[in-house]
């Protein structure tokens, strides 16, 4: 049964029975786009991943040596470590629904990085940290050229000195490094060599200093999740509640707008991804805001909060031994035994944190026959998660009481849309 391509649709390519490739939305036209008239050959890859490069060498091309998928917080961290202990020479490109980060590493340091994400932008930052106004900020960005840098300009224009420019130069190259580390859903790749480092000089930042000081973000992160699920929620203001202009959450407050996500409220307050997780979890607290779930189609939406906690469920489960793969099978029986979850699991998944993919299990709903596809999608993962929650609890119990509890309260909170009643 087809469907009409959504926002979510926008990379899909579909492959039909004569092996054609045709583009289902403008993302993937828009990259095949960038192939036109050229010869590709495909690689070998697993079954569920097609892989293709140029089947010539093109002057300049650099070999891409490694590229995968992104699913949960912190997995850069392996990637880097594994990079920084082969002292690999080259740039490590992360995507993030649509926003690009590129890292440049050489002999086990950081010596430089770049991002398309507005508050990580040198101007952003420098305006963030109070080191210029915004009227400052848009008369150095109207100086920027092809020739004249961000910075230059504003040393020129008198905004700040040079060792400032150098101080908040290496700061923003880790604060893109640290960002890149909370993304939870994208790809990266690794390149050989470095066509030009985007500095007038080169960092030397240790890799390790580095993973250590992401380790601890990422730690902080984490506890604030019981209030603050994802960086895809969207947190709304308590009608009523007043912040006080004085509290060091109110820019974080000012940029909820009832639309925004956690990320983009980020950009708009200026604060980072770091310090506004922990600013929401505080005004969560203090019950000036709520927190949303992301604002995507409403059974995409069913599928990600799903996702959110099976993940979870999954992750702590694998922190004892083998009792991550004892509940996959437990889990991978309890679908089979169900005509309702084999179907709508077909082709979906699980993966191997035990998420499922939404436009498929979207695809797969449109197939069965039931008069309400929303109340029946929800009821169905709600009992696959409470099922997963309930082989997993004994084995966290057993291993941590205090967290056991932690997780369940968190999944409960996870899953409440999904709630029979919802």
């Amino acid at each position: 049964m087809s469907r009409a391509p959504s926002a979510a649709d926008s990379d899909l390519v579909h492959v039909d029975e004569h092996g054609i490739v045709h583009p289902v939305g403008g993302g993937a036209r828009q990259a095949l786009q960038h192939h036109e008239n050229r010869t590709l050959r495909l690689l070998p890859a697993p079954e569920h991943v097609v892989v293709m490069r140029a089947d010539t060498d093109e002057p300049g091309r650099r070999q891409l040596w490694m590229s995968g998928e992104i699913t949960n917080s912190g997995r850069l961290l392996d990637i880097l470590g594994m990079v920084a202990h082969a002292r690999w020479r080259g740039e490590l490109v992360l995507d993030d629904s649509g926003q690009q980060r590129s890292i440049f590493l050489q002999g086990g340091h950081v010596i430089g990085a770049t991002s398309s994400a507005s508050h990580e932008r040198l101007g952003a930052m420098l305006r963030r940290f109070g080191e210029i106004t915004d009227e400052q900020l848009q008369r150095a960005l109207a100086e920027v050229s092809a020739d004249v840098r961000f910075g230059d300009a504003a040393v020129r224009l008198g905004f700040i000195g040079q060792e400032t420019l150098f101080r908040y130069l290496r700061r923003q190259t880790e604060e893109i490094v640290y960002s890149a580390m909370t993304v939870t859903h994208g790809s990266f790749s690794f390149y050989e060599h470095i066509h030009e480092v985007p500095l007038p000089f080169p960092l030397r930042l240790s890799v390790m200093d580095i993973l250590f000081e992401g380790v601890r973000r990422l730690d902080a992160i984490e506890s604030c999740r019981d209030r603050v699920p994802s960086n895809d929620h969207v947190p709304v203001r308590v009608e009523g509640c007043i912040v006080d202009a004085a509290d060091e959450a109110y820019a974080v407050y000012l940029a909820v707008n009832g639309d925004r996500s956690v990320e983009d409220v980020a950009g708009v307050s200026g604060k980072g991804l770091f310090d506004t997780i922990r600013l929401l979890h505080k005004l969560d607290g203090q019950r000036a805001i709520n927190l949303r779930p992301p604002r995507r189609s409403r059974l995409e939406g069913v599928v990600s909060d799903f996702n959110e906690a099976i993940r979870l469920i999954v992750a702590e489960a694998d922190k004892y031994g083998t009792a991550g793969q004892d509940i996959r099978r437990s889990l991978e029986l309890f679908a089979a035994s169900s005509e309702a979850h084999a179907a709508l699991f077909r082709e979906a998944g699980p993966a191997e944190d035990g998420s499922l993919e939404e436009t498929r299990v979207v695809e797969n709903l449109a197939g069965l026959s039931v008069p309400d596809p929303g109340r029946a999608l929800a009821g169905w993962l709600y009992e696959y998660a409470t099922y997963a929650m309930f082989v997993a609890e004994p084995v966290m119990r057993a291993g941590a009481g205090r967290e056991a509890a932690s997780i369940s309260s968190r999944v409960a909170r996870l899953i409440a849309p999904l709630a029979p009643d919802f």
